[in-house]
């Protein structure tokens, strides 16, 4: 069976139980409760048509989880500014390990080019220390 389709919407009517609030579809009234308060109802129809475009499977895993996070757009920024600083740390790793590798290459003095490579690398290890 297939779920009712969205959007909903909240409305309210006297009767002779006093005041229904009311969850409605498009077709037909989907809850009518005189024990259902509005704000309930609104924060129902909120979240059915927030997630109008998400499968009930993907609902029930998202829910299995924890739910949504507080903050998320917050956490992906902050994981965009981690991948970029990873990313800027490891092009300047690779650059030095070339810059070595090639200096190596060319220097006649082994030892000097020993020196100077141990140099730039303690360097770039100094590099990745600071960035976090």
């Amino acid at each position: 069976m297939e779920h009712t389709k969205e959007p909903w919407v909240t409305a309210g009517e006297s009767s002779d139980k006093g005041w229904l609030t009311q969850i409605i579809n498009s077709k037909c009234a989907i809850v009518s409760d005189a024990n259902l308060s509005e704000e309930n109802a609104r924060r129902i129809v909120a979240c059915v048509n927030a997630c109008q475009r998400h499968s009930t499977e993907i609902l029930e895993a998202v829910a299995a989880c924890g739910g949504i996070p507080e903050e998320p757009a917050i956490e992906v920024q902050e994981s965009r500014e981690k991948i970029d600083r990873l990313t800027k740390q490891r092009d300047e790793l690779l650059r030095t390990i070339d810059m070595t590798y090639k200096m190596l290459l060319s220097e006649s003095d082994t030892k000097g080019a020993l020196f100077k490579a141990e140099n730039l690398l303690w360097a770039a290890l100094d590099y990745v220390k600071e960035v976090k």
